[in-house]
């Protein structure tokens, strides 16, 4: 086979020719037009919507999670306890820490224990269910969340205050600290806390004594609407 040999001038000289060729080849903007189907055009506008809700769901879910663990090991040595709510309940403390804030529980659940069915009959206008889910094992919790058109979301979750479950609510705004408030909607304690600019969601919390559950209702919707949601759940045994 005959050799070859091209000095560095040579070779950018030629892959200048190349690139230029391969530049002339290509068609004119107007040449490329194309009218897309409307099957496409509805996957594309169903793809951009799926994932402007995820964005919106992990901004505001990310301030809120429910852990299910043996224990919370080392959590008396980095968080003060509301001696108050431990003196109120004995089955549940509340741990508070700079921007964090931990309910968690002691009290057993029994095999024959069954979650109640909380069921929201009022919620601001154009909200539709997206997805439920229940655990599979033993119905000891459920998570529903709900869209609107303009892709606001509201997240409704209940579950057992069982021992080795604990309810974390972060603020992950650095620049606000987080603010909340004590409410009692329907005979039921609980606290609200504040979205702030960068950390939009808000969030209620609820405590119905009476069947050992903890409600959470998280949304970017205003607080009068999230409580008049509160105000309108309805038990279902």
């Amino acid at each position: 086979m005959k050799k070859f040999s091209f000095t560095d001038a040579e070779l950018r000289a030629s892959a200048g020719r190349v690139s230029m060729a391969l530049t002339a080849s290509l068609p004119t903007p107007s040449e490329c037009d194309h009218v897309f189907s409307e099957a496409f055009e509805e996957k594309m506008r169903l793809l951009i919507k799926k994932r402007t809700r995820r964005a919106r769901r992990i901004a505001v879910l990310k301030r809120v999670a429910v852990f299910i663990i043996a224990a919370l090991i080392g959590i008396g040595v980095w968080m003060t306890i509301d001696v108050e709510a431990r003196a109120r309940a004995a089955d549940w403390i509340r741990h508070a820490r700079d921007n964090i804030v931990v309910y968690s529980f002691s009290k057993k659940i029994n095999e024959s224990d069954v979650l109640p069915v909380y069921k929201l009959t009022w919620m601001p206008e154009g909200f539709e269910l997206y997805e439920r889910h229940e655990s599979q094992i033993k119905r000891i919790r459920c998570h529903e969340v709900y869209y609107n058109a303009e892709g606001k979301m509201i997240s409704f979750s209940y579950f057992f205050m069982h021992s080795g479950t604990n309810l974390t609510i972060m603020n992950t705004d650095e620049e606000n600290e987080m603010i909340s408030k004590k409410v009692r909607v329907k005979g039921m304690a609980g606290e609200f806390f504040y979205g702030t600019e960068n950390d939009p969601g808000n969030i209620l919390v609820l405590r119905d004594e009476k069947n050992n559950v903890m409600i959470v209702i998280n949304s970017d919707i205003d607080k009068d609407s999230i409580m008049r949601m509160a105000k309108k759940i309805k038990v279902l045994k």
